[in-house]
């Protein structure tokens, strides 16, 4: 399963201990026409295993393991654009281990 993110601040999602998810950031409607992703950071909190992730001109992908339940943690998504001048900015979820 991939969850598609239109990002919103504070997005939430609960995972099970167990889970291996992919979550994709889109950052069509944020890019100016025309520009598309030069460069992207996957940052993630202590208790996240980050599995693989990958990056096309709109879009980057995280698949992502290992929230142990009850434990609240994050994954940021930055992006550094192929603009004349570099445009840069972060979306953040958190993800939250569902507690069995």
């Amino acid at each position: 399963m991939t969850y598609q993110l239109l990002w919103q601040r504070g997005m939430e999602f609960l995972i099970d201990p167990d889970d291996e998810l992919q979550y994709t950031f889109d950052w069509t409607d944020w890019l100016s026409t025309g520009a598309a992703i030069d460069s992207y950071t996957i940052i993630a909190s202590d208790g996240v295993t980050v599995i693989d992730d990958a990056g096309t001109g709109t879009q980057v992908s995280v698949y992502v393991g290992g929230v142990a339940a009850g434990a609240r943690e994050t994954i940021t998504c930055r992006v550094v654009t192929d603009e004349t001048i570099p445009q840069q900015a972060d979306r953040t979820i958190k993800l939250r281990g569902i507690e069995l």
